[in-house]
């Protein structure tokens, strides 16, 4: 999630698949893409994760779309109009 801080620019989309056991791994994404102002107006997120997994959407975040494909889960992401 580091390399976020260097990242000049925003993006229509972000595909994101960390590791399945990373703790806390979507609040964390979906902050860093939040305080890097990585994602324009508009944009979605891509989230990857263990389909067993509980999902707690972070404040400020909308799922617009969820699929499951197997043992995996895929999240289509919003954020809320600023």
């Amino acid at each position: 999630l580091r390399w976020m801080q260097g990242v000049c620019g925003s993006f229509d989309l972000i595909l994101a698949d960390p590791p399945y056991d990373m703790p806390h791994a979507l609040e964390q994404t979906v902050s860093a893409v939040a305080a890097n102002s990585l994602l324009r107006e508009g944009g979605k997120l891509v989230y990857e994760l263990r389909a067993s997994q509980p999902v707690d959407i972070p404040a400020g975040w909308i799922v617009v779309r969820e699929k499951k494909y197997g043992k995996t889960k895929v999240l289509t992401l919003v954020q809320e109009k600023r």
